[in-house]
């Protein structure tokens, strides 16, 4: 029963098509978000990716929450009650910048032969890499990194 606003943002292709601008139209067209405010935007030139992720969110107080998703992935009916009860769990610590979806496959400093995926039992756990798939930065450590 929550409200949940979704933000869209294109990225403007390096070289445009009608076939992109017709994609972009129709899916503008076609969305059904019953859930809160729809906002698409579509960038005026290309920014590329680092650009498009540090303006993906822009939170307007310490208490906004977020997750950015990027157009190729897929995710589970549940991620929305699991990312809630991660926010309530975690969200007041300072040493933690956001959680992820995402499952974690990179060990740091290891060579791939050494590579043992943690998994906890399948249990959440906090890692000192960022997981960039389906990431929800906590607003005070994100504003504190756009203005770094």
């Amino acid at each position: 029963n929550d409200t949940v606003d979704l933000i869209i943002r294109f990225d403007f292709p390096k070289v445009p098509s009608d076939a992109w601008r017709a994609q972009v139209s129709n899916f503008r067209n076609d969305l059904i978000w019953k859930h809160g405010n729809v906002n698409i935007s579509i960038a005026t030139e290309n920014m590329g990716l680092r650009k498009a992720w540090l303006t993906a969110w822009q939170p307007s107080s310490f208490t906004d929450q977020a997750i950015i998703f990027e157009d190729d992935i897929e995710v589970s009916p549940l991620w929305y009650a699991w990312l809630q009860g991660a926010y309530a769990a975690y969200q007041n610590r300072t040493d933690v910048a956001g959680m992820s979806l995402q499952r974690q496959t990179l060990v740091p400093h290891k060579s791939h032969r050494e590579n043992t995926i943690p998994d906890n039992n399948g249990q959440p756990f906090l890692y000192k890499l960022v997981g960039s798939i389906g990431y929800a930065p906590f607003a005070p450590q994100w504003m504190d990194f756009l203005d770094f």
